[in-house]
């Protein structure tokens, strides 16, 4: 494992293919629980990189029960104490917003994402195009 100080809006980083583990530096200052979640999450997926290979996905089913074995919850986002949120957060404040044209469907996502469409409008035929609009948070 390894404690980088460049990382500003995520807990932890792995590179499989490398077995290199790398942890925030600021989850090394929080409750132990919480630096314990952030291991055992990264190091979950060099165990199914190294146990059934390359084309492991990172979140699948693998990666799922070996957490579970660990006795953590399989989760993507870990949640985080207040205090530390705000630190953590979007990028100066903001989310965005993607809304269907067509149903008005939205989806957040923390950039734009322009290759989205609405798949429920695209499979029935219409453009499923989506607007994106910034949202200001907290």
């Amino acid at each position: 494992m390894r404690v980088s100080t460049r990382m500003v809006r995520s807990l932890g980083r792995c590179a499989p293919s490398k077995l290199e583990v790398r942890v925030a530096e600021f989850v090394v200052d929080e409750p132990r629980e919480l630096l314990e979640e952030v291991l055992c999450h990264e190091t979950a997926h060099a165990a199914a990189f190294e146990l059934h290979g390359p084309r492991v996905r990172p979140h699948g089913k693998e990666w799922r029960e070996l957490m579970e074995r660990a006795g953590f919850p399989a989760r993507l986002h870990i949640p985080l104490p207040d205090s530390m949120a705000r630190r953590v957060g979007r990028k100066v404040g903001a989310l965005w917003e993607h809304q269907c044209r067509e149903c008005g469907a939205t989806r957040m996502a923390g950039r734009p994402v322009r290759r989205w469409h609405c798949s429920a409008c695209h499979r029935a035929g219409l453009s499923g195009e989506i607007e994106i609009r910034r949202m200001e948070i907290g």
